[in-house]
């Protein structure tokens, strides 16, 4: 009996390009293009479009975006006649124009420095309430301190309504 061998020849499969070749490399190379060139291309063309979507129930929807699913839509035209032109600004609109921009801008100015004003002097109010905290509180304690020490029977209606002062003070301050 003979035994047959049977090879396959594999020099005529197609290659299979490898990993990272020039083919796989180029494919985000293709979406940057299509992404950088093409999508604004139609996004300009959609922009001057206007499309007209019916809804079920509810008023006409005129929008430079494609309709939502379910909605009847159509390519709007305007009639040219329809469209009105702004005309220029006289001179004499331009000059009120700038008139009020600069009115503005000087109330913007003065309603800043007003702000600013308030808020130094409250700053400042601030400032002066801790330094007198800081003064009530030092004062307190050395008039506690006084009082350890001991002081003559005539003193003490005096040091009460000191102590009661600062302690006064010291609430409003701190």
């Amino acid at each position: 009996m003979a035994t047959i061998s049977i090879q396959q020849d594999t020099s005529l499969k197609p290659e299979r390009p490898a990993r990272g070749t020039s083919r796989t490399r180029s494919l985000p190379l293709l979406l940057g293009v299509l992404c950088c060139v093409v999508w604004p291309l139609e996004r300009s063309e959609a922009g001057t479009r206007i499309y007209r979507c019916e809804r079920v129930g509810k008023p006409v929807l005129y929008s430079q975006f494609l309709c939502p699913p379910g909605e009847r839509a159509a390519l709007y035209q305007p009639d040219p006649s329809n469209l009105v032109d702004i005309p220029e600004l006289s001179p004499a609109e331009t000059a009120a124009l700038a008139d009020l921009e600069r009115a503005l801008k000087q109330s913007r100015e003065a309603a800043r420095r007003q702000r600013l004003s308030q808020f130094r002097r409250a700053r400042e109010q601030a400032r002066s309430a801790r330094s007198r905290c800081a003064e009530a509180s030092n004062a307190l304690d050395a008039l506690r301190a006084r009082k350890r020490k001991g002081y003559a029977a005539t003193a003490e209606d005096r040091l009460d309504r000191e102590s009661r002062r600062l302690e006064a003070l010291k609430k409003a301050n701190c």
